[in-house]
């Protein structure tokens, strides 16, 4: 079942298309029925700019990670004040988990 953190995450990833693309449509705002809708389908659509090797290999990280992992990206990226570091934070973690890296995973060695 999809949450809506997980909704949010695939929004925010449209929300990265239409800043490169300019033909793009604005991402739509998570809307109660939105949320259902999502939920009944049970996956979120992956948008994104990125070439399709690396957000295909980041999507499919993205949904083997545990709960706690994917959590910690959302939070990570939603919690930013501003778009731009919104932004910055989103490709960083597109890169990062195009590697299968989880958030903290400069922190898994100490």
């Amino acid at each position: 079942m999809i949450s809506k953190r997980s909704l949010c995450a695939a929004l925010l990833l449209g929300g990265l298309a239409t800043s490169v693309s300019a033909q793009a449509p604005a991402p739509y705002e998570a809307t109660p029925e939105l949320v259902e809708a999502a939920k009944k389908e049970g996956k979120a659509v992956w948008y994104t700019a990125t070439d399709v090797q690396v957000s295909e290999k980041a999507g499919a990280a993205f949904e083997a990670f545990s709960p706690s992992h994917k959590r910690e990206y959302i939070d990570w990226i939603t919690e930013a004040r501003t778009e731009a570091t919104r932004t910055r934070r989103l490709e960083t973690a597109v890169g990062w988990m195009a590697e299968g890296k989880p958030r903290n995973w400069k922190y898994t060695n100490c």
